[in-house]
């Protein structure tokens, strides 16, 4: 699974690949025979190497660009291998980057017992992480993804006679997710530039992303016996909010290296879309009979 990239040979270097995941758990009770406890937390730190060859401009190209490009250049590595046969305005660079990852998730699960025929239970899981991705060799070229997922469950059961049980919950869930294009907000605002010629490209990747979502759950189900019928009816209510943006980005296309250094771009466009809340709300209703018939027959 660490086995050299077909695309890396030697004697280039091997990227490296490391993972951990560490954790643990504990619970108990705080009340005998009435509150409990349990806790959880896992984490994972990995680190992955990520091999790239691409063609960039040679210093000799750079030096005639007239003062406007330079900026564009400059976010290029220099090459480090042979000129490009099929445009000598290019060089091969071959490198490496390493990708990361960091994930930390934790449980707390609460469970009261206040009588007999009442329980309540309290859940509340947290995932937070980090990911940091490249996506090209130029200066600035990787994701800082922040993310963070909240889920949540407060439950109500109620055994209202032997025959009769009610479960009520109300659960909250929100997931929070910055998606930059690029590694600063200076790399992101910097127009996505395709030089044209075969090579590598400069400025952030497509679409700069910020989400944050929220839905709110109300569940409450009845259950009946009553002879051969076993009888369940219920009723979930959602209520969702979705909020997303796509940050303005600049986008400049040369079709070829000709056309870069005279600074006749064939298209600049401008994409992206304001921050959209979008709200709605499901109102859900069934009833589900189980009539047993005889020993070798039920009907749903």
């Amino acid at each position: 699974l660490d086995a050299r990239n077909y695309f890396n040979p030697a004697p280039q270097v091997v990227p490296a690949f490391r993972l951990n995941q560490f954790g643990g758990g504990l619970g108990g009770p705080i009340v005998k025979d009435k509150f409990f406890f349990f806790a959880n937390y896992e984490a994972v730190r990995q680190r992955t190497g990520v091999s790239y060859s691409a063609f960039v401009p040679t210093g000799q190209f750079r030096t005639s660009l007239p003062a406007v490009l330079q900026p564009v250049a400059a976010l290029l590595p220099l090459p480090n291998g042979p000129v490009s046969a099929a445009e000598p305005r290019l060089a091969q660079l071959s490198t490496s980057r390493v990708n990361e990852l960091r994930e930390d998730t934790g449980l707390a699960k609460l469970d009261y017992q206040a009588t007999g025929k009442d329980r309540f239970t309290f859940r509340l899981n947290d995932n937070n992480s980090f990911t940091k991705l490249y996506f090209g060799v130029a200066d600035g070229q990787f994701r800082p993804v922040h993310s963070n997922l909240i889920t949540s469950k407060l439950g109500y059961t109620r055994t209202i006679t032997s025959t009769s049980l009610n479960e009520a919950a109300f659960m909250v869930n929100r997931v929070r997710t910055d998606d930059p294009s690029a590694a600063t907000d200076a790399h992101s605002a910097f127009p996505q530039v395709t030089l044209g010629g075969g090579s590598a490209y400069v400025g952030p990747a497509t679409f700069d992303l910020s989400v944050g979502n929220n839905v709110f759950t109300w569940i409450d189900t009845l259950s009946w016996v009553n002879g051969r019928h076993q009888v369940k009816a219920g009723v979930q209510i959602m209520r969702i909010q979705t909020n997303k943006e796509m940050i303005p980005e600049v986008y400049i296309n040369y079709l070829n290296l000709d056309n870069f250094a005279a600074n006749r771009p064939y298209s600049i466009s401008t994409q992206g879309w304001p921050r959209v809340g979008m709200r709605g709300t499901y109102n859900e209703f069934f009833v589900q009979d189980d009539f047993k018939v005889s020993n070798k027959l039920t009907i749903n």
